[in-house]
């Protein structure tokens, strides 16, 4: 029997593959262009941000509009906690930066879920916050011309639509210039900031004042004050923090004006850094907690580290003040 002639219009394997080599190629080269295009008007895309947009946008969406959210948002935070919680902690901390998410919230819960599982591990939990902070975007996704420009079109349509109908309840138009010109202003600052600014207020009002509180109430007998001082471990926290951050701080700044690496701001003098170098020996919080990691099965070192930690912030105080004072340049009269 005679096999049946292969249509003539149907392409062969080589070719049907050269076609899929060209069209790939065509993709990569008008995401090339579209990078290089965002790039030029002052807009940053993160590496996976156009990928993740595709996914999360339509989710978004349904989201907003869809009563069925709250079901869709309890199953993320399972996959979270789950993700989280596997030897692939790190990829789904380090994805969320790559996609693009410049929401402040995912990575409070990514932060929230390490701290966990560090505390339940028996590393010190305190170590989640530092490797959170390097997961926080610390890039704008707008530059500041890109910013004024659109700022100025959506100031153009404002005041169009103002002149129209100038309640923002009834008039579309007018809010949705109002949310767009919010969106444009948050993504001209970074997630990083925007946290660091939303916690400022709790942190320096109530959680530094309640870790003072708890860990720096130690006994202060006079008559054995002399001896607490003499003690090496005292007298080696002193010299640390006043002498340390003297050194490496006016150090450090002396090398990089030597070298050119870096220069003094305008209208300031070595003088008033070697003053700064000095305040820095104001140890509280952050020697407290080291103190406590070092000495926390010794508390008779652990009272001899706090009390020079306490005598050296005092001492590095005074020093400072009277230097920047003594250095400041006094206008006559």
């Amino acid at each position: 029997m005679r096999k049946s002639a292969q249509p003539a219009h149907q392409p062969d394997t080589a070719t049907q593959a050269v076609a899929g080599l060209e069209n790939l190629d065509r993709r990569l080269a008008e995401k090339r262009v579209m990078v290089e295009s965002r790039k030029s008007e002052g807009m940053y895309a993160a590496p996976l941000e156009d990928t993740f947009n595709k996914v999360l946008s339509p989710l978004e969406d349904f989201i907003h509009r869809r009563t069925t959210g709250g079901l869709l948002l309890m199953a993320a935070a399972i996959l979270a906690l789950l993700a989280a919680n596997s030897p692939w902690a790190e990829v789904y901390a380090h994805l969320l930066h790559l996609g693009g998410i410049r929401k402040v919230m995912p990575y409070f819960i990514v932060a929230t879920l390490l701290w966990y599982a560090l505390l339940q591990s028996g590393v010190h939990a305190t170590l989640a916050g530092v490797l959170a902070a390097f997961t926080i975007p610390a890039r704008p996704k707008y530059d500041a011309p890109l910013f004024s420009r659109r700022i100025s079109h959506f100031l153009e349509r404002f005041d169009h639509s103002h002149r129209a109908d100038s309640n923002i309840m009834t008039n579309d138009e007018l809010r949705t210039i109002v949310h767009s010109m919010e969106q444009d202003a948050r993504r001209v600052g970074t997630p990083l900031q925007r946290m660091e600014h939303a916690w400022h207020l709790p942190v320096a009002f109530l959680i530094v004042p309640v870790f003072a509180l708890c860990n720096a109430g130690i006994p202060l007998e006079i008559d054995q004050l002399g001896a607490v001082l003499r003690h090496p471990v005292t007298q080696g926290v002193m010299a640390g923090l006043v002498l340390g951050k003297f050194i490496g701080i006016s150090g450090a700044s002396w090398a990089a004006l030597k070298l050119g690496i870096a220069q003094l701001p305008a209208g300031t003098h070595f003088k008033q850094i070697i003053g700064v170098s000095l305040l820095g020996g104001i140890g509280f919080t952050m020697a407290i907690f080291i103190a406590e990691l070092g000495f926390g099965h010794e508390p008779e070192m652990l009272l001899m580290a706090k009390t020079g930690i306490l005598a050296a912030s005092v001492l590095a105080g005074v020093t400072g003040f009277a230097w920047l004072w003594l250095a400041a340049e006094r206008k006559p009269g």
